[in-house]
């Protein structure tokens, strides 16, 4: 498949990656959304005091955000290493057609 009269290539593998990717995002928002609606019921089922269950959601979140931190270091990498494995001519062909594009606004 060829993009933009012939400029680049769109491979199919990248846009699974990128599906992937924002299903993975909404799933992991939809976990913590329900984890902590779902909270008050288990601190009832499991018999927790206030301290506990707060204890219980704050190591939640400081997990959930070490995972982001780590997935998003990965996801630098991994696109630097695109962008020096093809000498970086996707990206500035990218920020040339975002300038052109850019300077057409009124």
């Amino acid at each position: 498949m060829v993009e933009d009269g012939g400029v680049g290539v769109v491979s199919r593998s990248w846009r699974a990656g990128f599906v992937a990717l924002n299903l993975g995002q909404l799933l992991a928002h939809q976990t913590a959304l329900s984890f902590s609606a779902l909270m008050p019921i288990l601190r009832n089922e499991w018999h927790l005091s206030a301290s506990q269950a707060g204890l219980i959601l704050g190591v939640f979140s400081v997990g959930q955000t070490a995972a982001y931190v780590a997935v998003g270091s990965g996801v630098c990498v991994a696109a630097r290493s695109i962008i020096e494995r093809d000498g970086g001519h996707r990206a500035r062909e990218a920020r040339l057609r975002r300038n052109e594009w850019a300077s057409r606004l009124p």
